[in-house]
């Protein structure tokens, strides 16, 4: 399952450098640049805890202040892009 979630965070990412290949885990390959890529995310975020309590904040509230506003933009093209008389008909039975 962490590969799976791995190969969509690559895809949501857009990146398709691949070079190295390792090995196959459950019919997934395994490229030095995967280990690479996810190795330089794991050291972002450890120096962000190391720095301490402040910085950490500080990304927490803006990580979550953007998840609010994509949840509010994605909302609003799907209320855009959907029939909103459907959900407003009241069925007769």
């Amino acid at each position: 399952m962490l590969v799976r979630m791995f190969y969509c965070l690559k895809l949501y990412l857009m990146i398709n450098i691949v070079f190295g290949y390792l090995y196959s885990i459950a019919g997934y390959p395994v490229w030095i640049s995967d280990i690479i890529l996810m190795s330089i995310i794991i050291i972002i975020f450890s120096i962000v805890n190391i720095r301490g309590l402040h910085l950490s904040s500080l990304v927490q509230n803006i990580m979550s202040t953007l998840l609010v506003i994509v949840v509010l933009v994605l909302v609003v093209f799907v209320g855009y892009k959907s029939d909103i008389f459907v959900f407003l008909r009241k069925k007769l039975y």
